[in-house]
């Protein structure tokens, strides 16, 4: 029952996470329906934040190519993740979960270093800076000692270390759901002002939830 509820959540974070992507690939193509789609629901919903709709645009359209590169291999990311940690394609068709692992990684260092270019060298605040950096170390590192871990033979901290890059890939999306309550609780606050405590908070929840994940399966045989 625990797992099905994970493996629920992490399908749906997956699924707003891609649909992010493609609505973030429609916007930089300049397809004016998206961004008017946007302004309409952030205006109904959180009237201060869409005012500042239009400048965050900006910001991206200032850096398509970065952009596109962030998003496309983000949602490859999310979507490939979810499949490496199914125990049925693990056990059943090993070479691809192999094979897809070294992908994945590939990808994550693309979206990583891509996002680490939008949120700290080009962010539309400030407050940005700290919170990608942290995440965009973490992203980078995480795979790094994953594989080591596979390398060695030792399954069981490749595993958790797996877990925790995936967590940090899937963190964007949590900062996705759990934005809207910061900029409601601050308003009116300029989201400008508090766009690093939306980032803080949504990786933050994303890393604590893996690693109490982690702690109370760890003991189990991998399958």
């Amino acid at each position: 029952m625990r797992r099905a509820l994970v493996w629920s959540g992490l399908i749906v974070l997956v699924g707003l996470g891609v649909i992010s992507a493609v609505v973030r690939v429609l916007a930089i193509a300049k397809v004016k329906s998206v961004t008017d789609a946007r302004l309409v629901a952030a205006a109904t919903m959180l009237p201060d934040y869409a005012a500042e709709i239009p400048m965050i645009e900006q910001g991206f359209a200032d850096n398509p190519s970065v952009t596109l590169i962030h998003v496309t291999t983000g949602g490859l990311f999310l979507m490939l993740g979810l499949l490496q940690f199914s125990p049925s394609i693990r056990n059943r068709h090993r070479q691809f979960h192999r094979w897809s692992g070294r992908f994945l990684v590939g990808l994550a260092y693309l979206s990583g270093v891509a996002g680490i270019w939008l949120g700290v060298v080009a962010p539309y605040s400030p407050t940005e800076r700290a919170p990608t950096a942290m995440a965009g170390v973490m992203f980078l590192i995480t795979p790094i000692i994953a594989v080591t871990s596979v390398r060695r033979g030792n399954l069981a901290r490749h595993r958790e270390w797996m877990i925790r890059f995936f967590a940090v890939g899937v963190g964007i999306v949590v900062i996705r759901i759990v934005g809207p309550f910061i900029i409601w609780f601050m308003s009116p606050t300029p989201f400008r002002d508090i766009v690093g405590l939306t980032f803080w908070a949504g990786w933050i929840i994303s890393v604590l939830v893996a690693e109490v994940w982690i702690r109370r399966t760890r003991a189990r045989q991998l399958r």
